[in-house]
């Protein structure tokens, strides 16, 4: 059995495999948030959500400029925030803005008001940096050693792997479209 297998399989201190505070356990669980939250906005974004009106450049460009300004700072103070409360609560609240920013690209989708992106963008933002500050932490500070490269592969195959998966869902929605018609409310649905 090879190394990383027995990672996974293999008993810790007499208690059962999985065990959910094992260290590979949490990254799995970390890379399960990171499949549902940062895979699934990438694969909305990718799929161009918010962008069906003449002034969506403008407000993606907007957006997408505000986003990740603060996902930068935050990206830095970050470090502070999960020092003070934790890794649990400081991916708890990073994952918070994902599911908002994905309401605003909908609601500007069907609204046609910038006012709701602004602020989703904003907020993931500030979110979005404690979650990846705190997915990092996990990936460099519960692995040995000689799995950290291990740990940091199954967060982004997790990432890509939700991209992928929305994309799929999508394709499979928008299948038998003759025209471009934007992202669909069946595809917001279900995402």
């Amino acid at each position: 059995m090879s190394k990383a297998m027995k990672l996974i399989y293999e008993p810790s201190f007499g208690k059962g495999k999985l065990r959910l505070n094992r260290p590979i356990n949490q990254n799995f669980v970390v890379g399960g948030i990171l499949f549902c939250l940062p895979g699934i906005y990438l694969a909305l974004t990718g799929l161009g959500a918010g962008g069906g009106r003449p002034s969506s450049q403008t407000v993606a460009s907007t957006t997408n400029a505000v986003l990740y300004g603060l996902f930068c700072l935050f990206g830095w103070i970050g470090g502070g925030i999960l020092n003070v409360v934790g890794p649990k609560l400081t991916m708890a609240f990073g994952a918070l803005g994902y599911p908002l920013y994905v309401g605003g690209l909908w609601y500007f989708d069907r609204q046609g008001h910038a006012w709701f992106p602004y602020f989703a963008g904003a907020t993931l933002g500030v979110t979005a940096g404690c979650l990846w500050t705190a997915a990092g932490f996990v990936q460099f500070a519960y692995a040995e050693e000689d799995q950290k490269a291990l740990f940091i592969t199954w967060q982004w195959v997790f990432t890509s792997f939700g991209g992928t998966i929305g994309s799929l869902i999508a394709f499979g929605v928008n299948y038998h479209q003759t025209e471009s018609t934007g992202v669909s409310n069946a595809v917001y649905t279900v995402l």
